[in-house]
């Protein structure tokens, strides 16, 4: 990534207590940092959320301007995910265990909402989109701790998945700390409510486009220590492998494992990583 300024559109929320409105755009100007870390973000949402489709559009532009140093995760959770029975567009259930845990942990209670690698701020862990870019750069000026490498095979006659993540630390950490490992998938079609005529019909997006969805987790709702070492040794590579049988909606080529380690005590993440399911 070329160290450069840029101007980019961002979406401002007034800060509502359920679904926050997205109101006009405006730009700003950050550097970018050149530099291996990579940054975690969470959108928070969901398909009865009004103004989350504005929320996820910031997301996709982000990712596109940060590119691989900038990993995303939808997290669908919480009131607006419960999905409405005998409703031909919303009654698709995207929620997972870990994501409910995660939103109940964290204690969300409106959307769109989101976190930048889990960093607690003087305001708590939730931040309003209009906030994610100007965090994510500051993220990215933080010391790179540790490297993860994902390598994946996948079985297309069991529809199972080998996933196996290598973690070097960089630096010594003496608290113990966490990997979590989980699937996401991409282009997937279903109703979005919807009040922004700028992104799509309202009241109802019929054919919505979802990305960067969170479909599961592969080792627990709050991953798994990564080592019993205690600190863990710098430089020395940690591996761990998982698998998984895909359910039939999952679409192996529309999915990425993403992995991030993190401070188990804190929760903050130290380094995220992602890859396709299937190498093409």
């Amino acid at each position: 990534m070329k160290n450069l300024i840029i101007s980019f559109l961002a979406v401002l929320v007034l800060g509502f207590s359920s679904c926050d409105v997205v109101e006009e755009p405006y730009f700003t100007e950050f550097a970018i940092p050149e530099t291996e870390k990579k940054v975690l973000l969470e959108d928070y949402t969901g398909h009865l959320c009004v103004y989350c489709a504005g929320a996820a559009v910031e997301a996709e532009d982000l990712k596109e301007l940060y590119g691989d140093n900038l990993v995303v995760i939808a997290v669908h959770a919480g009131f607006f995910a419960q999905p409405v029975p005998h409703d031909p567009y919303l009654f698709d259930d995207f929620r997972t265990d870990a994501g409910e845990e995660w939103n109940d942990y964290f204690n969300v209670k409106g959307n769109p909402v989101g976190m930048v690698n889990r960093i607690e701020y003087a305001d708590g862990y939730l931040v309003p989109p209009d906030r994610w870019n100007s965090n994510i750069v500051d993220a990215l000026e933080e010391q790179v701790e540790a490297r993860l490498e994902i390598e994946n095979s996948f079985d297309e006659e069991t529809r199972t998945l080998t996933t196996t993540i290598k973690t070097r630390f960089l630096v010594g950490i003496a608290d113990p700390v966490n990997l979590m490992v989980c699937i996401t998938q991409d282009s997937i079609i279903s109703g979005q409510k919807n009040l922004e005529p700028e992104i799509g019909d309202v009241p109802l997006i019929e054919e919505y486009v979802f990305m960067h969805m969170m479909r599961g987790s592969l080792n627990g709702n709050w991953g798994e220590m990564v080592t019993d070492d205690n600190p863990v040794q710098v430089n020395k590579e940690y591996t761990n492998t998982y698998k998984q049988v895909f359910p039939n909606d999952w679409i192996p080529k529309d999915c990425h494992v993403v992995a991030f380690v993190f401070h188990e005590q804190t929760k903050t993440v130290i380094q995220a990583e992602e890859a396709a399911v299937l190498n093409e």
